[in-house]
């Protein structure tokens, strides 16, 4: 989306740039409508890659920059997600061996106490 409506860009190649403003050779196509919304703002999917905004005027993003050519990677440490869970698990198997052993425990005195009167 343009900043004055739908962009078509047909099949040659487009450069992007810092701005959003799209070139194909020298020739300005126009510019990416880039916003942002405030906090009371609430999106709803609507489809696979679609969202609708609730209770939002959309503002003029500042301070953005279009970096054309990239690939984002993830936020995620994978390497360091997999250990945390390794270790949640283990802690959840030693506090589920921790209840077992009371628990026979209980059972075991529960059972002698009856015996010894």
């Amino acid at each position: 989306m343009g900043e004055d409506g739908p962009l078509f860009l047909g099949t040659e190649e487009v450069r992007v740039a810092a701005d959003g403003s799209l070139y194909r050779e020298e020739v300005f196509l126009g510019r990416l409508r880039i916003v942002e919304f405030g906090p009371e703002a609430a999106f709803q999917r609507v489809g696979h890659t679609l969202y609708r905004v609730e209770g939002g005027e959309p503002l003029p993003a500042q301070g953005t920059a279009v970096w054309s050519g990239f690939l984002e990677s993830s936020n995620v440490d994978l390497t360091r997600e997999m250990t945390s869970l390794l270790e949640v698990r283990r802690c959840y198997e030693a506090a589920q061996r921790v209840m077992h052993t009371y628990d026979s425990l209980l059972a075991r005195a529960a059972n002698e106490l009856g015996a010894l009167g």
